[in-house]
């Protein structure tokens, strides 16, 4: 269960949104150089309030493989799944109780 969890300071670029309950995106600075790719997000309970950009949100890059969304619930003011960038339609999303269409 995610619980208003990403309710954190955004800036200006679009590496710096970070108010919603998971985000994959770049981070810069991280020293792990951790990919944009093999990524499950499933059977979890999501809940948002309005403050949040989306429930779950991801920036996809060129090098983004192998994303599947599925099977979550989501609840509170703010149900959006949010894929931005240039590989999004690759993004697999599916079968997610009340989701607010994007």
């Amino acid at each position: 269960m995610f619980s208003r969890n990403g309710r954190k300071s955004n800036g200006e670029e679009r590496h710096m949104l970070w108010n919603a309950n998971i985000t994959i995106n770049e981070a810069r600075g991280d020293t792990l150089n951790t990919p944009t790719a093999h990524y499950l997000i499933a059977n979890n309970i999501i809940e948002t309030d309005a403050s949040q950009i989306a429930a779950i949100r991801v920036d996809t890059r060129p090098d983004l493989s192998d994303i599947v969304i599925r099977g979550n619930l989501l609840i509170g003011e703010n149900k959006k799944i949010l894929v931005e960038g240039p590989r999004s339609t690759e993004v697999i999303v599916s079968e997610n109780n009340n989701r607010e269409s994007e």
